[in-house]
């Protein structure tokens, strides 16, 4: 499963701290934001790199927002906080799913992982789930897809190095039909056949009964269908493309 390598840890209590402590030796990439105050009470031993704030927990948002400066792929941000406060926190700084980076939430005695944003693309739930395994806690995802463990339209590939071409209204759209059952084409020319085993958030068993894989466009019904995924090299047929008024979502394979 893809999660983002870099992960910046912010907590605002001794518990926090210590629920960092366990999760270091796993994830020695972390980062640690804590208030200052806490030094004089805090066992320095298997701390991350910490920053040690002072002032106001809201300066420290766009330093959290910000991707670190040697890793180009997106980063993490873990809260040890209330839902709450944190939605408060970030909702000035954020773009789309595209950009934002994936954040989770945690309580303070590390019973539930909860991935709040960008938990497909950001690798926030794949995350969430390393974060609860790690922790013999539970993960509370609430993705449609993941929740009904079909396939995620935009995560499809992932994992094999798949780029993904597509409108953003087309993704929505080829994403919708899958969660409620809508009949979906599949048609592959190109890259591995085991994506679905690859499937980034895992998956296993039977493909969802409403994607059907075809050998060929000419199978392809144009008013049945409400989505095509097409796996391939080439670019769909323009003249297809013009017949078939749905979603396409092309995914390139290496």
């Amino acid at each position: 499963m893809y999660y983002p390598p870099h992960l910046k840890v912010l907590t605002t209590t001794t518990t926090g701290v210590q629920l960092t402590q366990r999760l270091y030796a796993q994830l020695p990439t972390m980062q640690l934001y804590a208030p200052a105050q806490l030094t004089s009470i805090i066992t320095p031993a298997h701390l991350p790199p910490t920053t040690w704030y002072h002032g106001c927990l809201r300066d420290l948002m766009p330093t959290l927002f910000t991707k670190p400066p040697t890793n180009q792929s997106r980063h993490a941000i873990v809260a040890i906080l209330a839902i709450g406060a944190v939605v408060r926190l970030i909702a000035p700084y954020l773009i789309d799913k595209y950009h934002d980076p994936a954040v989770i939430v945690l309580d303070q005695t590390g019973q539930f992982v909860v991935p709040i944003l960008s938990g497909h693309l950001g690798g926030g739930n794949a995350l969430a789930a390393h974060l609860a395994q790690l922790l013999n806690a539970t993960a509370v995802i609430t993705t449609a897809s993941d929740c009904q463990l079909t396939l995620a339209v935009d995560l499809l590939g992932q994992e094999l190095g798949w780029r993904v071409e597509a409108e953003t209204t087309a993704l929505r759209q080829a994403s919708a039909a899958m969660v409620n059952k809508h009949p979906v084409a599949l048609i592959q020319e190109n890259g591995s056949d085991n994506w679905w085993r690859h499937h980034a958030n895992g998956r296993t068993g039977d493909l969802p009964s409403n994607l059907h894989q075809l050998s060929s466009l000419d199978m392809v019904d144009v008013v049945y269908y409400q989505a095509l995924l097409w796996i391939s090299h080439r670019v769909i047929p323009p003249a297809f493309a013009q017949r078939f008024s749905k979603p396409i979502i092309w995914y390139k394979p290496p």
